[in-house]
């Protein structure tokens, strides 16, 4: 068993780490890594997911995994791996770039006085000036709780997918 958290845990700082690189690389090319641009940082998580129980289930289990094998293994990496990374952005945002935080809020002023009039459409305007003072109150924990969360729980369906993908059972169990 603890092979299951040794690997899990392994593959999950390798999958932060990778999405760290993909901040940095935003960050190279203007772009906000906490603005509307994660999505490839998804993926190269579910890449690594992929890549990690492939070797895991040929290493480890004699090329035969079951689903909750492969459903614990990459439900661990899923947790290490996003609590990795909303780590490393709050200490980024923190003590190596502080401004970041400060252009993430006058970014996202910009994209809401865009959709006002929809939003006031659809909610009212007392909910638009509630929402937009809410922006000014946003912190570094905010931004981590946010990071991590909503990592966690998209990329649960991931999760599972790539479970029930990379499950085998051995020759013997199989029906023709």
């Amino acid at each position: 068993m603890l092979k299951y958290f040794k690997y899990s845990t392994m593959a999950g700082f390798i999958a932060a780490a990778l999405c760290a690189v993909y901040f940095y690389a935003s960050l190279a090319l203007d772009i906000n890594p906490l603005g509307g641009s994660k999505a490839f940082g998804y993926i190269i998580i579910v890449a690594v997911f992929i890549l990690a129980l492939w070797h895991f289930r040929k290493t480890y289990l004699n090329s035969e995994m079951h689903f909750h094998q492969a459903f614990f293994l990459s439900f661990l990496m899923n947790f290490v791996s996003c609590l990795v990374f909303a780590g490393f952005v709050g200490f980024y945002l923190k003590f190596l770039n502080p401004e970041l935080l400060a252009r993430h809020i006058a970014e996202s002023k910009l994209f809401f006085a865009s959709i006002r009039e929809d939003f006031v459409k659809t909610n009212s305007l007392k909910a638009y000036q509630i929402s937009l003072a809410s922006l000014d109150k946003m912190t570094v924990s905010d931004i981590m709780w946010d990071e991590f969360k909503k990592r966690f729980l998209i990329l649960l369906f991931f999760v599972l997918l790539v479970s029930f993908m990379m499950r085998r059972s051995p020759d013997w169990a199989s029906s023709k």
